[in-house]
This record gives structure tokens, sequence and C-alpha cells, in this order.
């Protein structure tokens, strides 16, 4: 487990910096998290040796390095959101409000519309919005866990194979 964290740290802190960058946080989740588990299981390599890495540590990698690119990602998207007062949540905001009142009505729209509304009020005023940022983390943690777990194993399967291939 020691020699898990400092690779799936430093992958999944390179794939949160990578994700800040406006087209290219399009592919963190499909990507860039399954990238930096590849990385992070070369790192673990360079660390303690070529061997045939069970499925199980692979995925534990993978996850692991999804978890922290989930978390230094919200820390990164909150501070640029911060310093600008701006993020995508504003840009569709009024698209999202539309969107609601022309496929629901009753009491859960108007609060789904206050809570909209509060969000981006707290972001344009203050630049941070715990629910906001709540939201985010929830939501790259769950598919950065998910495309980690992916990535550990596809990358288990790389090793596996460019290990039976040296031999």
């Amino acid at each position: 487990m020691k020699n898990n964290i400092s690779p799936a740290l430093v992958a999944g802190f390179g794939a949160a910096v990578l994700s800040t960058i406006p087209y290219v946080r399009s592919f963190t989740c499909c990507l860039l998290v399954p990238a930096a588990v590849f990385l992070a299981l070369f790192f673990h390599f360079k660390l303690v040796g070529f061997y045939t890495i069970r499925f199980d540590r692979a995925i534990l990698l993978g996850i692991l390095t999804g978890i922290f690119a989930a978390l230094f990602g919200t820390v990164f998207d909150s501070l640029i959101t911060y310093l600008t007062r701006s993020n995508d949540f504003l840009m569709v905001s009024g698209e999202v409000e539309k969107m609601l009142r022309s496929y629901f009505v009753g009491s859960e729209l108007e609060q789904s519309i206050t809570l909209i509304r509060r969000i981006a009020t707290e972001i344009n005023t203050k630049g941070f919005s715990p629910m906001y940022t709540f939201m985010l983390f929830i939501g790259n943690l769950f598919s950065n866990i998910v495309m980690g777990a992916l990535g550990g194993i596809l990358a288990a399967v790389y090793f596996h194979k460019r290990l039976s291939d040296s031999q």
C-alpha cells in the first residue's frame, strides 16, 4: 500500500493540473484519468521494480489515482472560480433553468431553480459556493474512481503483455 500512494498522488496531481485546461478538461474522465493510472503504474514499477502485478493492486492504484485527481481537480477548479468569479456552471445555468422549466412543473422545479440561482449568485459575488464545490467533488470522485479502476485494469493488461514479451 505504501508504494501505491506516492505514484498515485503524483499522477493524480498531473491529471488534475491538465484538467484545468479548457479544451482538455472534456477528456478528464475518459482519457486523462486512465492515462494517469498508466503513469502511476509506471512510477510504481520504477520504485519497486518490474513484476507481474495483480489486478487488484492495479485497480487499487487506479482508484487512488482517481481519488487524488478528483481532490486536486476540485481544489484547482474552486481556486480558478474564486479568482475569476466565473466557471462553466455560470455559463450554462440560464440554459439549465430553461430546460428545467420546459420539462418539469411543481415545487421541486422551483426548489431546483432557487438552488441554481443561489449557487450562481454565490459564485458571482464571493467566487465560491460550498454546494457547487461539493457537487463538483462528488461528480469528479465518482467518474474518476470508475475510470481509474478501468485504467488500472487496462494498465495491468498492458504491463502483463509487456512483461511476457520481454521474457
